[in-house]
């Protein structure tokens, strides 16, 4: 019987490296579902042509025609609305949409809080926002088919970047022409239109910041659209295409706005993404940069939007009116009636409690104000679970999908925006994610990898 010198040294070394051998194998095992993950997965057709003219259609009115609407008195449906059913109905024949049964549930669960909001609010509710809001949000019952989703998605995404410079490139014309061309035409074509087709409420078109034009791109509604929209587009870029060009056309487009709403929705969306993917490495990241900020910001003009910051203290200002003024008033308006805390206060409440405040100074209604204010506690759990069912296995890199859903929280009073809801149809909610895209637990795959071989 052989002792244990007896061993030749290769059987000994090959003994001793069985924790090796194991831990290699446990790699090897993440590694290969990593890379199965990433294998690209077989594209669906080419979108059909009269998807794609509806796909257009849509971002068309969203991005060129805002300023207009069927104007009927006190109401003024946009454009885009009748785009986003156009859209479907064409998709549903085209065999590309599908209704989805988990958002079918949660919006019967919504219609059934917003229709015990109106009912116990009555006299102080509004059936018309109540309409408007179904109107809005039937859309989000529809997803694509799963192996359509890639190509549709990455075909919108492309429309929608190539339509985007259009208006960055309106936005550096109507920058450089109107020091020599003083016509309010230049700055909000609408005027010039017959009253039953603009758009009624009252936008911030035609801004300045002391002698300098906020640009809003000739064609949108306000500067803090142009700067959305161009940040939107920014990160499709980033996370799909990055072309140095469009990157910088883009760039130059949120900074004519003179408007922080797209910087915002671009830096929360890559922060968050960083520390999705290397949490250490985005911090050290972070930090690298703070002392080289103010250089930073001095090269690229940022100082005019830095001295913004002193609005988030200073009532009446556009800042404090966004993002301090709705968090007092909502807390207030919780408490109004026993059922406000469980329902809110009804449909359309939260702008004639503002018109009935005596306060001086302006209150602005971002989304999760109002669907707190007027739908309560559980019309505010329905809108998350009903986000969190349209996000869920989406095509949309994470980056985009943060920077949207932020921005229809915060960035604007996006809720009953049908531009907005529109591109967040376009972009992320329609087109599902094959189901041999879902990611293994452990793995690290990145938003892009995710996208190789369609021309990402």
């Amino acid at each position: 019987m052989a002792d244990a010198h007896s061993l030749s040294l290769p059987a000994r070394r090959r003994d001793m490296n069985v924790p090796g051998r194991l831990l290699g194998k446990a790699a090897r095992r993440d590694a290969e579902r990593a890379a199965k993950a990433a294998e690209p997965v077989e594209d669906g057709p080419a979108p059909k042509p009269a998807t794609r003219a509806a796909i257009t259609l849509l971002l068309v009115t969203i991005l060129f025609v805002p300023q207009l609407a069927i104007n009927a008195g006190t109401l003024a449906m946009n454009f885009s609305l009748p785009a986003v059913y156009i859209l479907i109905v064409v998709g549903l024949l085209d065999g590309v949409f599908v209704v989805g049964l988990s958002s079918l549930l949660t919006l019967v669960f919504l219609a059934a809080v917003a229709f015990f909001s109106l009912k116990f609010n009555a006299g102080h509710a509004s059936s018309t926002s109540l309409l408007l809001l179904f109107a809005l949000y039937i859309p989000f019952l529809f997803r694509g088919h799963r192996p359509l989703g890639r190509v549709y998605f990455e075909w919108a995404a492309r429309r929608y970047v190539l339509l985007m410079m259009v208006v960055a490139f309106a936005a550096m014309a109507q920058a450089a022409l109107h020091p020599f061309v003083h016509d309010d035409r230049l700055l909000a074509f609408s005027n010039s239109m017959p009253e039953a087709i603009r758009q009624s409420g009252h936008y911030n078109t035609i801004a300045f910041t002391g002698n300098l034009l906020r640009s809003n791109g000739f064609f949108l509604r306000e500067p803090s659209f142009l700067s959305g929209y161009a940040g939107i587009a920014l990160l499709i870029e980033i996370a799909l295409f990055r072309r140095w060009l469009v990157l910088l056309a883009l760039i130059a487009a949120m900074l004519l706005a003179l408007s922080g709403t797209g910087i915002l929705i671009v830096l929360i969306a890559l922060v968050v993404a960083g520390l999705r993917r290397a949490p250490v490495k985005a911090l050290i990241g972070g930090l690298a940069l703070i002392p080289a900020m103010p250089v930073i910001a001095n090269l690229v003009g940022l100082a005019l939007l830095a001295d913004r910051l002193n609005e988030f203290s200073a009532p009446g200002s556009s800042g404090y009116a966004r993002f301090v003024a709705p968090w007092a008033f909502v807390q207030g308006g919780l408490s109004r009636w026993p059922w406000s805390l469980l329902i809110g206060n009804g449909p359309g409440s939260i702008l004639r409690a503002i018109k009935e405040s005596d306060t001086t100074f302006e209150i602005f209604d971002p989304t999760w104000a109002k669907v707190l204010f007027e739908y309560g506690v559980a019309g505010s759990i329905g809108f998350a679970v009903l986000l969190g069912v349209g996000y869920r296995l989406r095509e949309a890199p994470f980056s985009l999908k943060t920077g949207m859903l932020y921005a229809w929280i915060a960035a604007g009073e996006n809720l009953l925006d049908p531009d907005f809801n529109g591109i967040m149809l376009l972009l992320v909610i329609f087109w599902a994610k094959p189901v041999s895209m879902v990611i293994p637990s452990g793995s690290r795959v990145t938003d892009t990898a995710a996208h190789q071989g369609n021309g990402a």
